[in-house]
């Protein structure tokens, strides 16, 4: 250490036990006292460091602080002290784990001590030896932090707390905010089996798996797998293997054992990049990602967090997507979702993704195989939205019955071959592209949704017979004469001044009157599906409670968010909407080609995340018409397969129960002329 050991403003503070603020007023309320604060010693930029010598001779002479023992605890406040973050981390196992009182024991005794509690110097017995006689000072600060924090877990804590002070980049750069440790953690815990095992496969990582002991309480019984010995022996895999065993020790509820193979249904946690490698490539990621899937059996778990610009978003690499597909294509991929920016407290602006990795679904045939995607960039997270991600989550571990039957309020079921054929990322990107037919417009939006949204039906009914589905958009295609057309953001053409938004009114059950009622109508959100408001209001009564409701306008589009997106146009208005439903007002002198028909039958048909980012269609006047043509004749053709399918049906029913030859010949004549589906 430096002869003048210096200490920080937020040191002094932590020092004397006070808030930061207290001690800015300190120093300028001192200035013309006969003791004024001690000047800086030197700076470091804008940082200004004092000597600890003269801090704690001022504090001393006036009195100031909260802390009795501010000479003894000098040491480590300062920056000198900083450098034994490591030491002290070590010590608060040892006093965990052995139950001694390190202060009563000379230097041999507790290097005996840490040999005692760690004879394969996995974790602590390395940093006690590296102790020497003048650093033994540390030994009664931490008892004193112990004391302080009113245990040894909180101690630690706090001093795992003190990562972005300390000069621990690797620690802080992938340290995740409590929200994203708190929906894992959640997520393991609802996904787990009655065992409650879990193990965490972060690089140096610990956050996961203490948030999880954390969860469990005082009461829950919970195994950890830790390995006794890391594989990657590092100052940081060292440092996570003290904290859990800290843990562990103090927490009675929960066993950290080796992993011998007889754990069944184990829950990985695993955050990339970790702390032991935070420059971690993108490869490397999927690399370890890939082992991590295949590795996994047949009952065990996987809950991965990384980047979501690697997890969930398309990407730019040929070799990067490959190695994304393949992991995909393995089927264990259970759940994908796109959390909020801000989760990784270093990197604001990043947005994290988050994958369930669960058992192969051999049951589910490999073309019904999905990854139910959710999208949360614009949520606020709280304990709802966590509670109720979790179960969504975990639906997505059962088989197509059970997901059917869930009610998601953020997840919505996608076929894997449509991901992998997609190259936009497991979530679609808000910008696509695809083909319309040139041709005259002629009030044709209604025809075209009806045309849609019936040769969906017709795909739907045909499932039972693959070689008749025919895809919406791949058959259009091939009537194509037109330019492309750009997929708009609701957001973008918000911002282009073609759509506003309006909100809807907390308007009161008690305040609607019974239904066939007359006053203004309401539409709620439950109305939508049936497209018929079915309670009204009085006006007298909108008036007066809700002066500031936003009436709708004949063209508008009401609308309702959430897992399963559903909108109508009002085509009469003069109607006040109910939150949780809104309203987009469409702009009709605007050049956009926002046609409010095809806007809210884009919504309907499965738009995904918060409304500002769901994609809809612009249609230049002169398409629409001619698309409708070519999707009415798909349509033709997709009725006269069924129709030739229905004739070969009967035809083997009744050669089933007996015919005569006569008839047999009929038939067959029949079916040769029409053509084979």
């Amino acid at each position: 250490m430096p002869d003048t050991e210096l200490i920080s403003l937020s040191d002094i503070a932590r020092l004397a036990n006070v808030q930061r603020p207290v001690v800015s007023v300190w120093r300028s309320r001192s200035k013309s006292s006969p003791a004024p604060f001690p000047e800086p010693a030197t700076r470091n930029g804008t940082q200004e460091f004092f000597d600890a010598t003269e801090v704690v001779a001022w504090l001393e002479t006036t009195g100031r602080g909260n802390n009795a023992h501010i000479a003894e605890d000098m040491t480590a406040h300062t920056l000198g002290a900083r450098a034994d973050f490591i030491p002290v981390s070590a010590l608060l196992t040892l006093y965990a784990m052995s139950g001694e009182r390190l202060s009563d024991l000379d230097y041999e005794d507790l290097l005996d001590l840490a040999d005692e509690t760690d004879p394969e110097d996995a974790f602590i017995y390395s940093e006690i030896e590296a102790l020497d006689q003048a650093s033994l000072s540390l030994v009664k600060y931490t008892e004193r932090l112990i004391d302080a924090a009113f245990g040894v877990v909180p101690a630690f804590e706090q001093l795992m707390a003190d990562r972005f002070r300390l000069n621990n980049p690797e620690l802080a750069e992938c340290a995740l905010s409590d929200s994203a440790l708190q929906i894992a953690a959640t997520a393991a815990l609802e996904i787990s089996s009655k065992s409650l095992c879990f193990t965490e496969n972060t690089p140096g990582g610990s956050d996961l798996l203490i948030t999880v002991a954390k969860l469990l309480g005082e009461s829950t019984l919970g195994t950890f797998l830790v390995p006794e010995k890391s594989t990657a022996d590092t100052v940081i895999s060292r440092l996570a293997l003290r904290r859990l065993r800290t843990h562990c020790a103090a927490q009675e509820n929960i066993a950290l054992i080796r992993p011998d193979g007889s754990q069944r249904g184990v829950v990985h946690l695993a955050q990339y990049p970790g702390p032991d490698d935070p420059q971690m490539s993108f490869a490397t990621i999927l690399d370890s990602i890939e082992e991590l899937v295949l590795q996994l059996q047949q009952d065990e778990r996987a809950i991965i967090l990384a980047p979501a610009s690697l997890l969930i978003n398309q990407l730019d690499s040929s070799e990067l997507e490959g190695a994304r597909s393949a992991i995909l294509r393995s089927g264990r991929v259970r759940a994908a979702v796109r959390l909020p920016r801000g989760l990784v407290v270093s990197k604001p602006q990043q947005a994290l993704g988050f994958w369930v990795v669960g058992p192969e679904p051999t049951s589910v045939p490999l073309g019904e195989r999905g990854v139910l995607i959710a999208d949360l960039l614009d949520q606020t997270i709280d304990d709802s939205v966590m509670g109720d991600l979790a179960t969504d989550l975990a639906a997505s571990l059962g088989g197509l019955e059970s997901i059917r039957r869930h009610a998601f309020r953020f997840a919505q079921l996608m076929k894997t071959s449509t991901i992998l054929a997609s190259k936009s990322g497991l979530i679609p990107e808000a910008k696509t592209t695809f083909q319309l037919l040139a041709g005259s417009y002629s009030n044709s939006a209604e025809a075209l949704v009806r045309t849609e949204a019936a040769l969906d039906e017709a795909n739907r009914t045909a499932e039972r017979r693959p070689e008749l589905e025919i895809p919406l958009q791949a058959r259009a295609a091939e009537y194509n004469a037109g330019p492309q057309t750009v997929l708009r953001t609701v957001a973008e053409l918000q911002q282009a001044g073609a759509i506003r938004h309006l909100p809807g009114t907390r308007i009161l059950e008690g305040d609607l009157a019974p239904e066939n009622s007359t006053g203004v109508k309401v539409w709620q959100a439950e109305d939508l599906a049936e497209g018929t408001a079915t309670r009204t209001i009085p006006a007298l009564a909108l008036a007066a409670k809700y002066p500031r409701a936003k009436l709708t306008e004949p063209g508008d589009i009401v609308f309702h968010g959430g897992p399963h997106p559903v909108a109508r146009v009002d085509a009469e208005g003069a109607a006040a909407v109910r939150f949780p439903a809104q309203i987009l007002r469409v702009d009709q002198q605007s050049v956009h080609g926002i046609v409010p028909l095809l806007l809210a039958a884009d919504i309907s048909r499965g738009a995904i995340g918060h409304w500002k980012r769901w994609g809809v269609r612009t249609v230049p006047s002169d398409q629409v018409s001619a698309l409708t043509a070519a999707l009415l004749k798909v349509y033709s053709e997709k009725q006269a397969a069924e129709e030739r399918l229905k004739r070969l049906e009967e035809f083997s029913n009744r050669l089933v129960g007996g015919i005569t030859n006569g008839e047999l010949e009929m038939m067959k004549t029949n079916t040769s002329t029409e053509g084979r589906p």
